[in-house]
């Protein structure tokens, strides 16, 4: 189960389809929108659509949010006259189901109160992100939420018989704060077998995808490129409103005329076909709070896949793999001067080299490898 439009979230789809591929599974899909009914093997869907809080709500709300950073025990009234969480309850009620996989902090007290409810069931806890820490940057999250996540986490996370994140960080934070060990399942795309090109001297091409967000580095990765040779280019293919594109446009013309090419998003299984053509990945995510620090994200496994190597910010666990694995560069800072300092000092030899060695890495870091851990956590429960 999951509070999201599970079309929208490739960790979730990825799940569902290694259950159902197994054969070993009836799945149930409890989530929003349409999402999982292209699966045929699926058992059975229990869609909803996303319902936003009228600001009336908010009000009322917004006061007993306050009070529980004093009294806790106010986080489970809060969180159960959210919309739809009892709709989701019902739906996990609704049949004898064995398994409840909450996806998510914001799912967990649902499948705890079913697994109860039921008491033969088992829970499975996907932390993804680590809740109580998501938005720390934000005074308001730290005013309003921070402890409402800590305390329904904190009450449920022990009735899982499973608890999995993301990357070895959140794993370490959820075993310091919690005393629970999770199991490391992480966000690798399905293997595809991908050509090595050869970097075009003339022509270096840098890319970058994803949705755009403003702790992504995206203006940085533009205005870095005013600082190399001519015989660099960069391509984006973003999801992000219009107001914002026409913003990161005038930027890259004022930076790089001619330089920065703005294509259009393609569906998340054509991303690792349609970036094969480029040869460095970049990322200048910023550590903005801790899970920007832990992450290792969609895109990070994606430029490995597509064989490129990749050039990234210091952060810890991406920074870990391209150690590891040879297939990149790690920037000083996260500001174009180091971003360009970093791509510059490549040979092409080097690039090749990185290339090279993404593809490799991306022979063990996919998700044919990862599905098997994650269908083994299932065959031991």
């Amino acid at each position: 189960m999951v509070r999201n439009y599970v079309d929208r979230d490739p960790r979730v789809a990825r799940q569902i389809r290694w259950l159902t591929e197994s054969g070993e599974y009836q799945v149930t899909v409890v989530g929003y929108g349409e999402s999982g009914l292209n699966i045929k093997e699926i058992y059975k869907a229990v869609t909803f659509e996303s319902r936003a809080r009228s600001t009336l709500d908010k009000l009322f709300s917004a006061p007993k949010l306050l009070l529980n950073n004093f009294t806790p025990a106010l986080a489970g009234s809060i969180y159960w006259s959210m919309p739809l969480i009892k709709d989701m309850y019902d739906a996990a009620l609704a049949e004898d189901y064995d398994i409840f996989h909450a996806n998510d902090w914001d799912t967990l007290p649902i499948a705890a109160a079913a697994a109860d409810k039921l008491k033969t069931s088992k829970v499975i806890y996907d932390s993804h992100e680590f809740a109580t820490l998501e938005f720390e940057e934000s005074p308001r999250f730290n005013l309003f939420y921070k402890r409402f996540r800590s305390t329904l986490e904190k009450e449920n996370i022990h009735k899982a018989s499973v608890v999995i994140a993301v990357s070895g960080m959140i794993s370490e934070e959820l075993n310091r704060t919690y005393g629970v060990r999770p199991e490391v399942i992480m966000n690798c795309p399905e293997w595809e077998e991908t050509r090595y090109h050869e970097p075009d001297p003339g022509d270096i091409k840098l890319c970058h995808h994803g949705v755009y967000h403003t702790s992504r580095g995206i203006e940085e990765l533009i205005k870095c490129l005013k600082l190399l040779d001519n015989n660099y280019s960069l391509h984006f293919r973003l999801l992000c409103d219009t107001r914002t594109m026409e913003k990161l446009k005038g930027i890259a013309q004022k930076a790089a005329p001619g330089r920065v090419f703005f294509h259009p998003p393609v569906k998340p299984v054509e991303i690792v076909s349609v970036i094969n053509q480029y040869d460095l990945g970049v990322y200048l995510l910023k550590p903005v709070n801790f899970n920007s620090r832990a992450a290792l994200p969609n895109k990070f496994y994606e430029f490995l896949m597509a064989g490129l190597g990749v050039c990234i910010g210091p952060l810890p666990e991406m920074q870990r793999v391209v150690e590891k694995w040879g297939c990149g560069v790690v920037c000083d800072g996260f500001d174009p001067k180091s971003l360009a300092t970093a791509i510059s000092s490549l040979s092409l030899k080097e690039m090749s080299v990185y290339k090279t060695r993404a593809l490799e890495a991306a022979k063990e870091l996919n998700a044919g490898v990862e599905g098997n851990k994650f269908k083994n956590i299932y065959r031991n429960l």
